[in-house]
């Protein structure tokens, strides 16, 4: 299956597109009341899988921007500093009595947070919450121009490609920072 081509799927299903019905029957049957981010990845057809194995590839460049919250899941989307906060605080939902499918909305009132406090949670350091913009959640893709370019997350993946083309190289590393890709070609002679 092409790449760009599943990652601007996955942009589709992470950023809700409704332009596509293949993204809505997506997210009604499949994700239904989840996250892309926690759906499991080992169901499904193998297209599905595929789709589901790039999660890791962009998830550094997915940005959550906190409007009103009401888009937002609170324990499954990676609003938090980018991690999917369940997998931080498994308990969380139990403690806080928010279940969870909760939408973030259920902790900020007026633009404001509004967390319970709980020792479960103490240990994430909560201080560092993101802004909350108020209006409508955004979900944007972090790069330096803010539009959406599968090359950026693309070339990472043909770090194997990249060995096998130049002979002298024995592997090339790959680093991404602020949307952007920087190839070093190591050389072991």
């Amino acid at each position: 299956m092409n790449n760009a081509l599943t990652i601007r799927l996955l942009w589709a299903i992470v950023h809700r597109s409704d332009s596509s019905i293949w993204v809505q029957r997506i997210l009604t049957y499949r994700i239904r009341d989840a996250s892309i981010w926690t759906v499991p990845g080992n169901i499904g057809s193998w297209s599905w899988r595929k789709v589901l194995k790039l999660r890791s590839v962009i998830l550094p460049a997915v940005v959550y921007d906190i409007g009103n919250g009401a888009t937002f899941k609170l324990w499954l989307d990676p609003w938090f500093t980018g991690e999917i906060l369940i997998r931080h605080a498994p308990t969380g939902p139990r403690r806080l009595g928010l279940p969870m499918e909760s939408p973030l909305s259920a902790v900020i009132t007026v633009e404001t947070w509004n967390l319970p406090v709980s020792r479960g949670l103490a240990q994430l350091q909560l201080h560092d919450l993101p802004p909350i913009h108020g209006g409508c959640d955004v979900v944007r893709w972090r790069s330096n121009n803010g539009q959406f370019l599968t090359v950026e997350f693309l070339r990472p993946q043909r770090e194997a490609v990249c060995s096998m083309r130049d002979p002298i190289a024995a592997r090339c590393e790959v680093s991404v920072a602020e949307g952007r890709v920087e190839y070093n070609h190591i050389n072991e002679l």
